[in-house]
């Protein structure tokens, strides 16, 4: 991880063009979840994917909390809760 992107410790990747002779190079990654930029990039695909299975409709999410008053008939009477 702290290594991360540093082609002389990971690696690299060279990319030649035939034509002009141009060289790109690209330092591997450590794929780390705990990289600061590894894992930003797991986190993302792992949201992007997540949202895929939620259905697109409008909703709201309502938390209803009785009063402690009522906590005991419910405890007494679940069915009713």
């Amino acid at each position: 991880m702290m290594n991360c992107g540093d082609k002389d410790v990971l690696g690299y990747s060279l990319y030649a063009c035939k034509k002009c002779g141009t060289r790109h190079y690209v330092a591997h990654t450590c794929k780390s979840r705990f990289c600061n930029s590894c894992g930003k990039i797991a986190t993302d695909n792992w949201i992007a994917n997540a949202q895929k299975q939620f259905v697109n409709v409008p909703h709201r999410h309502i938390v209803f909390s009785p009063p402690s008053e009522l906590w005991l008939l419910f405890r007494r009477q679940p069915r009713i809760a």
